[in-house]
């Protein structure tokens, strides 16, 4: 594969004059810290596939990941090029062989940033594009609290203004990558495409999320074959049942000193 992309750096926080109320006594003047919102628009073999509204770092990784977890390739070698344009505003991808694109439709469709996908349990997986199982993977009870205690480390633009949601990559034991972005979606696909980018097997790898998980979250990473998923976060009833019926390991409240094993395997 062939990844062509801006080297620049995107504007993703600004500074913003406001002012601190309180209950009692005058206001303060202060400045705030704003994350910024990006859109990026995702052509797909020439046909306009869908705009994802996000924070503009990572976008390789962002768009590797979504086709990866929405189920459009499986493999890093269906994709001959990716490229994005200099502004970061305009994505295209080339698939191998001019694979047809699932689900064609004249006018991109836009992404939000954190909402479901409004999709019932039932209809999930279609009969053509059912994934495979997950096979579990024997994890290490340490891991879990290690990616609850780095959930905010090294994340500069949560840092600056707690307004992103954050996602980690591990594999034995090691976090290899993280990502920031205003929608957990993305930074879950943002991990997701960096272990597609460099060879990371995902049927080793274990990803945290700092976000809430629907059905459309568990629904990524059983795509993605990951055997384990953790968040900060509880999971909706549905979640919890999809999570059970493909074998995933399903891990929630993880905080450092403790966490909720709702599904899967146990650790080693």
């Amino acid at each position: 594969m062939r990844v062509i992309c801006p080297s620049g750096q995107f504007d993703t926080v600004s500074a913003v004059a406001s002012r601190r109320v309180f209950p009692a006594g005058d206001p303060a003047a202060q400045t705030a810290q704003l994350v910024s919102e990006h859109t990026i628009t995702v052509t797909i073999n020439d046909v306009p596939s869908f705009e994802i509204v996000c924070s503009p770092t990572g976008l390789e990784d962002l768009v590797l990941g979504r086709l990866l977890t929405e189920g459009v390739i499986h493999t890093l070698d269906e994709v001959d090029v990716l490229y994005i344009c200099q502004d970061g505003f305009r994505a295209n991808v080339l698939l191998a062989g001019g694979k047809p694109v699932a689900r064609p439709s004249a006018a991109p469709e836009k992404i939000p940033t954190c909402c479901t996908g409004n999709r019932t349990l039932a209809d999930l997986f279609g009969a053509s594009e059912r994934p495979a199982q997950i096979v579990p993977l024997a994890y290490r009870q340490e891991w879990i609290f290690t990616l609850a205690r780095e959930l905010t480390q090294d994340m500069p633009i949560y840092e600056a203004t707690h307004g992103v949601h954050s996602a980690l990559l591990m594999h034995r034991g090691e976090v290899l990558t993280r990502a920031e972005d205003i929608g957990r979606h993305n930074a879950l696909d943002k991990v997701i495409g960096w272990a597609l980018r460099h060879e990371v097997p995902l049927g080793e790898c274990i990803v945290y999320s700092s976000g809430r998980i629907p059905v459309d979250m568990v629904r990524k990473v059983i795509r993605a074959g990951v055997p384990v998923f953790v968040s900060k976060a509880m999971p909706t009833r549905q979640a919890l049942e999809l999570a059970r019926e493909f074998g995933l390991t399903l891990i929630a409240a993880a905080r450092p000193d403790s966490m909720v094993l709702l599904a899967g395997a146990q650790e080693d």
